[in-house]
């Protein structure tokens, strides 16, 4: 815990982890409050057991804040941890999803809030993090982007109205993101945009600014918080995409189609220059490349070929339940089953001439903003459910091609989803454009990256960009059987088309 400030609000919070209290809030306030939040991860669950497992005081002139990671046990599955940062109000917010509860606290009714609802408290941490002192177990750090002169106390401060898997507030013209599933240890979005922004000349990203880590007892570092560059925008890569493909699908062919050849071009020659900037020698073992060996070779042939028995078996117990179209398709996968794990091993032994780096690990059209005729690349945290030494391990740059290239056929889905008056010809005008679009993309994307040591010659290239859209097509398959079995159809139509021998996606200009 933090000395004992001043301002009589870190003594009320402090009061909420003491025995009583703490009670209250672990038993019915945070359940009640986690279970409605999109950014937690077993909403459907059922309540989970909570509780605290640090908190940290962080007060400032205006108020206080607590800075909580909470363990959350939902029923029937693994702990998760979630970074809840508190506030006190004596008026209930705006946003009724900010409220975690009313309390008494020595004898006064207060409304216990988000901190990031608290635009004092909001203010405090971007401060914090331009003096770079740390408090107690809190750490706070600039990078040497952090603007000069930066106006902490005017301006508006602006909350996103949709819920993401994080949580973010503007100030000050920059964009404060608290991560909310959290795991100890060098978090890859603050890693990988602070080598991009002090160590590379790639600028088409969200730049790091500072952020905020709490240090456990034993010293291991939680990441809660970054503070990055705000990108003027219209929007994120999926949202102008599906507008334009959904534009196609009525016949307004022209316009839509060359607005998304430029989009696709704009995004394989910033993905080349993302790729070429992590593919430089570094003395940052993080960063260094590395060779491509046989042994990572088994490593992504046994990967896929266990994705494959994965998907398979959800889709033999799916079968009964699936649309027409779909229960088809699954059919027809199922019968090519034997010939599966041959063009896994096939495309996996390919050797290749290419070194590993880091990459985004999450690539797709929502994850780069359009902001007037560039793109900026957002999000370099990974896959979030994926442990972290995952998420920084060094792979093929393919990976991120491959999914972006899976993107382009889901937004092409979207788009023929909206169009349900069933425009004469949709469908096939939109195979046409998402081809298009990642003939474009590719076509620049393997200009660019001409020379790079990351990317391997164009036969490899092609051989081994197929393994990871199978692969990254066979996830989808588990993942739309779960959660969206109206939309399988998609994959198992990608799977079948790689399965035929026939470049997906466009892919075969790699």
């Amino acid at each position: 815990m933090l000395p004992a400030p001043s301002h009589p609000d870190a003594a009320r919070l402090a009061a909420l982890i003491r025995p009583g209290m703490r009670e209250h809030l672990e038993h019915e306030l945070l359940p009640r409050y986690l279970s409605a939040r999109r950014w937690y991860a077993a909403k459907d669950a059922g309540p989970p057991d909570v509780r605290i497992v640090q908190a940290e005081t962080f007060a400032h002139p205006r108020g206080a804040a607590l800075l909580a990671l909470v363990r959350v046990v939902p029923p029937g599955q693994p702990p998760q941890i979630y970074f809840v940062p508190l506030a006190l109000s004596s008026e209930a917010p705006h946003d009724e999803r900010s409220l975690v509860g009313a309390l008494s606290i020595e004898g006064e009714s207060r409304h216990l809030i988000d901190a990031l609802a608290d635009d004092a408290s909001v203010r405090a941490l971007v401060a914090a993090m331009r003096d770079g002192v740390p408090r107690g177990a809190v750490r706070f750090m600039r990078t040497r982007a952090f603007p000069e002169g930066i106006d902490l106390a005017e301006g508006t401060i602006a909350r996103p109205h949709a819920e993401q898997s994080n949580s973010s507030v503007i100030v000050a013209g920059a964009m404060l993101k608290a991560f909310r599933r959290v795991q100890p240890g060098v978090h890859p979005e603050i890693e990988m945009t602070r080598h991009l922004t002090e160590r590379t000349e790639f600028r088409r990203f969200a730049r790091l600014l500072g952020a905020v880590e709490l240090s456990a007892p034993d010293g291991a570092p939680t990441v809660v918080c970054a503070l990055q560059a705000l990108i003027p925008n219209r929007g994120d890569g999926w949202t102008v995409a599906v507008n334009a493909l959904e534009r196609i699908a009525r016949g307004e062919t022209r316009p839509a189609q060359t607005q998304l050849i430029a989009l696709a071009a704009r995004l394989g020659a910033r993905t080349a220059e993302l790729h070429v900037a992590l593919a430089a020698a570094s003395d940052d073992p993080a960063f260094a490349p590395e060779p491509i060996t046989a042994a990572d070779r088994r490593q992504w042939r046994e990967a896929v070929a266990a994705r494959a028995r994965s998907a398979l078996a959800g889709v033999r117990q799916a079968q009964p339940r699936l649309m027409r179209g779909a229960a088809a398709l699954a059919n027809r996968l199922c019968t090519l089953a034997p010939e599966i794990d041959d063009r896994i091993a096939a495309l996996a032994d390919t050797p290749l001439d290419a070194v590993r780096t880091r990459v985004h690990g999450d690539y797709h059209l929502g994850q780069v903003l359009v902001g007037g005729s560039d793109v900026y690349v957002i999000d370099f945290e990974g896959e979030p459910m994926r442990p972290l030494a995952e998420r920084r391990a060094k792979q093929c740059v393919l990976r991120d091609v491959a999914g972006m290239l899976r993107s382009f056929s889901y937004a092409a889905a979207a788009a023929l989803y909206r169009d349900r008056g069933g425009s004469e010809g949709g469908a096939t005008r939109l195979d046409a454009a998402t081809a298009a679009m990642s003939q474009a993309f590719l076509a620049i994307y393997a200009d660019a990256m001409r020379g790079c040591p990351s990317f391997p010659p164009a036969p490899q290239a092609r051989r081994v960009l197929e393994l990871f859209l199978l692969e990254k097509a066979l996830y989808e398959i588990d993942y739309e059987i779960a959660n969206r079995p109206d939309w399988v159809a998609i994959p198992l139509a990608g799977v079948l088309t790689l399965l035929r021998g026939t470049p997906a996606d466009g892919e075969g200009s790699a």
